[in-house]
């Protein structure tokens, strides 16, 4: 790539430089950003790193705060933060031209998680520190008892993998050979993780040399002043953001799967005040000889990361961004832990439960919002889910190997208010964040494995007035091996994810052996040592997002797609959708016959309001959006399909709808209870929520302005 030109910042009013030459530095940095990042793509050996994209390169400023960052992986970035401010902390006054510190420690300035392996240097100008550039990718194994360093068995950190706190890699541009051996003779497959480590160096060379010519064509101290004017303008466009979203408390949950039976809520409390978010995790479990522990700073880099997409995916991803999110997580819980508690997976399951939680309230917050325009975006809570795992087998030699198959982690997106979901993507809005998918020839190639099929699922996963995006179904077998030893570390089996307004949940992750006698055995989600011996198969399907609004009203039209595509069969169409198709079109007339009757069997099979209102049905033109489906008008809560009155406030809206509960049971026999809230007039579902295992309701959608708190002068 083309070196930039020398830029030259003009200076404004009172030494403050224009916006002009800041958004040239943006620029600038960006594009150095993606050149590292081709550095290591081209020098990685791992398809882990070169092909699925599993890295991130950031760039920090000379106090630890995030000035951007380019790669497909966001949550690194806010991790890198965390890191360089250990380093800092750790080696202070120390520090020199040409030291470059690793750290994947979680416990003690590291990363996401141990694999994900944070190379640091800093830039220097004019003798002093002007900045930091740090690198991270996934090392396909970082020692410890499970190959891939994943281990489902794990009931303490020491068990996990080898852990480095900040340390220098070179010190001056010369190798600690020290720190090098230590890492080889306590990995597997030394020399690939040797090479993908130097490709990280490689490329925290090529950013940081770039960086500091940048600085030198600026001079330090403009330099400094333009990243400080940079956060302002960002955090500036933030505030004004966030002040359109209505202040209130948005309440909901997420769910983590111990094993097939063992499940936990996670709730979350959203309070939305004036430019802030604060998002409180109280009542989340206590921390677990399990390996998915997690902290705070893992939890807001995650989330910051799904956030950016809803409300600054036009704005520099800079520390403003992470200083606009507050994150409350109890001491020595699954979301706040201290050692030992094991934390290889730390970025996964925990973490993923409450960024399910989070997403779900900041979504409850926009819908609540008449002025926000990120309300044309709102979709279903993204799939935080995934069907992941590592495969061992022996070299030749019988040396040991191992690496993480991915393709499990491209579930089904959401569905929005006006659109179906897309397939093999997690999310509906954004792209950056999720891993790609490598070519097939890549993966058997550098693998003992032959992949015979892999396409988007069919049949159900998250049904709706819009539905979901389908999940990766996969089948491979061994090729050039005798066997693959497989550590399974996937979400998704029991409790799926929820959909929104009256949306169905997502479809549920599945993994199966197929034997070669014909049989097929589930597989645990996670389990460790299961065989796949030559001439049997693995077979995934990925989970997916929720549907959004009521699957009775789907589109005839679109059920009558899906069935021409072959996503869902006539049968399926009557079942999810009460469609009736005849050769591949729908008897419109049959069709909306079954689907009142459908809607008055569940008026007739619910129970009644717990507090309703005795009043006639209004026109809802002037009514203020309080949830998709329902509008404020005065003080009365609305149905806007049919005007019926749900409540007055301040009591929830819920409260005036009929109420179904009924069972959703997984493949693994699991019980989901759901509550179904609906339309007194009509029989359209507005909501359907996952219970807890008492029975009890997670949900809350209370802005200000209907609960009075803001009269009363409680913003809080």
């Amino acid at each position: 790539m083309t070196a930039l030109p020398a830029v030259q910042i003009r200076v404004a009013g009172h030494n403050e430089p224009d916006p002009i030459s800041v958004e040239v530095l943006r620029s600038r940095l960006d594009a150095l950003g993606r050149e590292a990042g081709l550095a290591i793509e081209r020098t990685a050996i791992s398809p882990v790193v070169s092909e699925t994209k599993d890295y991130s390169v950031t760039i920090i400023d000379a106090d630890g705060r995030l000035i951007t960052g380019t790669g497909y992986i966001t949550g690194h970035f806010g991790a890198s933060v965390n890191a360089v401010r250990a380093t800092i902390g750790r080696h202070g006054g120390t520090i020199a031209p040409g030291d470059v510190f690793l750290a994947n420690d979680p416990h003690n300035g590291g990363g996401l998680h141990p694999n994900d392996v944070i190379v640091q240097r800093p830039a220097f100008a004019e003798g002093h520190i002007v900045g930091w550039v740090a690198v991270s990718a996934h090392m396909m194994d970082m020692g410890g008892m499970t190959p891939g360093s994943l281990s489902p068995q794990a009931t303490e950190c020491f068990q996990e993998a080898l852990r480095f706190p900040p340390v220098r890699l070179l010190r001056q541009g010369i190798e600690e050979r020290d720190i090098w051996s230590i890492l080889r003779i306590n990995v597997r497959s030394a020399s690939i993780i040797e090479a993908d480590l130097r490709a990280l160096v490689a490329g925290c060379n090529v950013a940081v040399a770039k960086l500091e010519k940048a600085v030198a064509a600026l001079g330090a101290e403009s330099f400094r002043q333009s990243i400080a004017r940079l956060e302002r303008a960002t955090r500036d466009a933030l505030d004004r953001r966030i002040e359109l979203i209505a202040d209130g408390v948005y309440r909901s949950a997420g769910w983590l799967e111990l094993g097939e039976r063992e499940v936990y809520a996670i709730p979350c409390r959203l309070t939305v005040a004036g430019s802030r978010l604060g998002f409180d995790f109280a009542g989340c479990p206590p921390q677990l000889p399990r390996y998915f522990n997690s902290k705070p700073y893992i939890v807001q880099s995650t989330l910051a990361s799904k956030l950016h997409r809803w409300l600054a995916a036009d704005l520099p991803y800079s520390q403003a961004l992470l200083d606009l999110i507050e994150v409350r997580c109890p001491a020595r819980s699954l979301l706040n832990c201290e050692p030992p508690a094991p934390i290889g997976a730390a970025h996964m399951d925990a973490t993923g439960a409450g960024i399910s939680a989070a997403m779900q309230c900041m979504l409850l917050a926009i819908g609540a919002s008449p002025e926000a325009p990120e309300r044309r975006l709102i979709s279903a809570p993204p799939s935080v889910g995934w069907a992941m795992m590592t495969w061992a087998f022996a070299r030749e030699d019988n040396s040991p190997a191992s690496f993480i198959h991915t393709d499990g982690t491209l579930g089904g997106s959401p569905a929005g208010a006006d659109r179906d979901g897309i397939d093999l993507s997690s999310d509906l809005v954004g792209t950056k964040g999720s891993l790609e998918m490598p070519d097939v020839e890549i993966l058997e190639a550098a693998y003992p494995i032959l992949i015979e099929e892999r396409n988007a699922g069919k049949g159900f996963h998250g049904l709706g007035t819009y539905r979901s995006g389908s999940a990766c179904h996969e089948i491979l077998r061994p090729h050039g091996a005798l066997c693959l030893t497989g550590f399974m570390i996937s979400t998704r089996g029991s409790v799926p994810t929820p959909g929104a307004c009256g949306g169905g949940l997502g479809a549920r992750t599945s993994l199966k052996l197929l034997r070669g006698s014909g049989l097929t055995e589930d597989v645990p989600l996670q389990a460790a040592g299961i065989s796949l011996a030559r001439g049997e198969r693995f077979e995934l399907r990925g989970p997916t997002a929720g549907g959004f609004g009521d699957p009775l009203f789907r589109p005839v039209e679109l059920v009558e797609q899906d069935a021409r595509q072959g996503r869902i069969t006539a049968d399926e169409a009557q079942r999810f959708y009460a469609v009736v198709l005849a050769a591949g079109s729908a008897d419109r007339e049959a069709s909306e016959a079954l689907r009142r009757e459908r809607r008055q069997a569940r008026l007739g099979q619910a129970r009644p309001a717990v507090r309703p209102v005795a009043a006639e049905p209004l026109k809802t033109g002037q009514g203020l959006a309080l949830f998709p489906g329902i509008v404020q008008v005065g003080s009365l809560a609305v149905s806007e399909e049919s005007g019926a009155v749900l409540a007055e406030a301040p009591h929830p809206w819920t409260d005036g709808c009929l109420v179904l509960d009924e069972q959703d049971i997984g493949a693994n026999g699991y019980v989901v209870g759901t509550r179904s809230y609906l339309d007194p007039i009509t029989g359209r579902r507005l909501l359907l929520e996952i219970l807890q295992r008492d029975g009890s309701s997670v949900f809350e959608c209370s802005p200000d302005r209907w609960t009075g708190r803001m009269a009363a002068g409680n913003r809080s």
